[in-house]
């Protein structure tokens, strides 16, 4: 069996705990492994500059998820999925 995915988390629900993600992303890469950033929690945060060192390493992801709901104030769940690949989503559910 091979791994074909990690995933880092940006705030979780419990603790607002943030993984280190540019050090996860390093293993990733060495590995050949899809990056993936939980980011449903923190992510709207990524919006204010003073935070930004919080964010390092999140760019190198293949994909985010950011739920506005929990912090923008939508009516109603929300959840956004950024894909460096969107190819790759369409020929996963194909």
């Amino acid at each position: 069996m091979k791994p074909l995915a990690v995933v880092a988390t940006l705030g979780t629900t419990s603790t607002a705990s943030l993984d280190p993600v540019g050090e996860i992303a390093d293993v990733a890469a060495e590995h050949d492994l899809w990056l993936h950033v939980d980011a449903a929690y923190g992510g709207p945060v990524a919006m204010l500059p003073e935070k930004a060192g919080w964010f390092a390493g999140w760019e190198r992801a293949d994909s985010i998820v950011v739920n506005p709901h929990k912090w923008l104030f939508t009516p109603i769940d929300c959840s956004v999925l950024y894909c460096r690949r969107p190819e790759e989503l369409v020929r996963a559910f194909s």
